[in-house]
């Protein structure tokens, strides 16, 4: 009769517009108010119950799914029969998958390995990945939008970008200039940009075994850094130098969390202003965690404004990881931040940076602030091996090697290369059935120093596979 309603639903509906906010409120209250949590006020859905006697709950959600790190067994019994009472919430026990990601642990090693294998396998049956032949390089050429862009290439584009996306965020730093490439052209993506992004999947497809490797304490990661800088040292004049060094020490929690970062920027040089591409990569436990390629937010006009601007989102990246072990109380050392190019050092040691903009002031005074509280240190370092070269250019396929061993398995140590390790080992490794044995020498443990045990959640309302259940 022309009236106008409102639909109000008594409960939240999955999918529904707000849905997604009542569910955060619901569950933070319940863990803030009622059990005690305190909630991160730098990373979202991150939560932690510490106790007087060291004892700990870090609890990280995401929706309805969530991973719980403790180190002690009753408090995580309490924690699980009120979570169980409110929610009747599932625990699945140790973690194997989550998100897509699929999390091998290897105890004996102490490596942990994260890949999206399952994931992309999956994805074969719709995309046809496997029908492609080798393609060793994500993207081999600068995107552009095309003339003949059209609306019907659209959402069969988004659709696919959409899950090459979620890969390549979870798992694979490597592929993250061809993930912005291509983000840049959805509003008005070619026939071209579809055969472009079918190749990039492809390529991740090929590579679905090489995960990012994380290293523990006790990983020969550790031992064999520390033999390889004694036989350097040994081959320098002062042989008397090598009487000085230490026996090798399982690393200490502080030196386990000791973050790395590389950055780089790419300026084309056409003597106009332009927007560079930048890139980041943080490193934790001997692999990337964290990553970032994207465009410059403002103009520049030299090789060393871009070089600054890319010191500027190093510097971001420092300040909130330390942010987020502040919180959870992990102590870490100041930030080691590698490029090789030494304008931004020479920029922040100036006292007067820039006088043209205003932008390029506020980004140096930034860095000057974070170098001047102990939260990060600007280093110099060779061009050939500083991995973020792969997050700001195409790279060849001889290069790509090189720079995946870096970022993904620990084996090029930034600033100390491997000489027991090349690239056509990497390569060997990850194109033959070696990766299965061989893979999980490398790394493990994470951002966080894992606990005696782990606990993988997810909510009861959700029927659980045959497969989830089998495992």
């Amino acid at each position: 009769n022309g009236e106008v309603y409102v639909r109000y639903y008594r409960t939240a509906v999955y999918g529904g517009k707000s849905s997604a906010y009542l569910w955060y409120v619901t569950i933070k209250t319940f863990l803030v108010y009622e059990l005690g949590f305190a909630d991160s006020l730098v990373v979202n859905g991150l939560f932690m119950y510490l106790t007087d006697e060291g004892e700990a709950i870090i609890l990280g959600l995401f929706v309805d799914d969530g991973i719980c790190l403790y180190n002690s067994a009753p408090l995580m019994h309490w924690f699980a029969r009120r979570m169980v009472a409110r929610f009747s919430t599932n625990f699945f026990g140790a973690v194997d998958a989550f998100l897509g990601q699929d999390i091998i642990m290897n105890e004996q090693e102490d490596t942990t390995t994260v890949t999206m294998q399952s994931y992309l396998e999956q994805s074969d049956a719709e995309y046809k990945l496997s029908s492609y032949n080798r393609i060793p390089v994500p993207i081999d050429s600068v995107l552009e939008v095309a003339e003949d862009s059209k609306d019907k290439f659209s959402s069969v584009f988004h659709a696919q970008l959409g899950t090459y996306a979620w890969a390549v965020n979870n798992a694979y730093p490597s592929h993250a200039y061809a993930l912005n490439q291509l983000q840049q052209v959805m509003h008005a993506p070619s026939k071209q940009h579809h055969v472009q992004l079918g190749r990039a999947h492809a390529c991740l497809y090929q590579m679905r075994q090489a995960g990012i490797v994380f290293h523990g304490p006790r990983s020969a990661f550790w031992k064999e850094h520390v033999d390889i800088a004694r036989s350097d040292i040994g081959k320098g004049a002062d042989t008397a130098a090598t009487d000085k060094v230490p026996a090798y020490t399982l690393p200490t929690p502080v030196e386990l969390m000791q973050t790395v970062i590389t950055q780089d920027a790419n300026f084309g040089g056409a003597g106009e202003k332009e927007k560079p591409q930048i890139a980041e990569y943080q490193m934790i436990c001997g692999a990337a965690w964290q990553w970032k390629s994207c465009k410059s937010a403002i103009y520049c006009d030299s090789t060393s404004e871009s070089e600054l601007q890319a010191a500027h989102l190093a510097s971001q990246a420092a300040v909130a990881t330390r942010k987020m072990c502040e919180e959870m109380r992990i102590p870490v050392q100041r930030t080691i931040c590698y490029g090789d190019n030494q304008a931004a050092i020479k920029i922040c040691h100036r006292e007067h940076t820039s006088r043209k903009e205003r932008g390029m002031r506020t980004r140096a005074d930034h860095i000057k602030g974070v170098i001047q509280d102990g939260l990060l240190t600007l280093n110099d370092i060779a061009s050939a091996y500083n991995p973020s070269d792969i997050g700001t250019k195409a790279i060849v396929a001889i290069d790509v090697w090189r720079y995946l061993a870096a970022i993904l398995h620990g084996k090029i140590r930034l600033g100390l290369p491997r000489s027991d390790f090349s690239s056509k080992d990497l390569r060997r490794l990850l194109e033959t059935s070696e990766y299965h044995c061989a893979g999980s020498r490398a790394v493990t443990s994470g951002p966080i120093s894992r606990p005696a045990s782990s606990k993988h959640f997810g909510d009861a309302a959700r029927p659980i596979s045959k497969s989830r259940r089998k495992r």
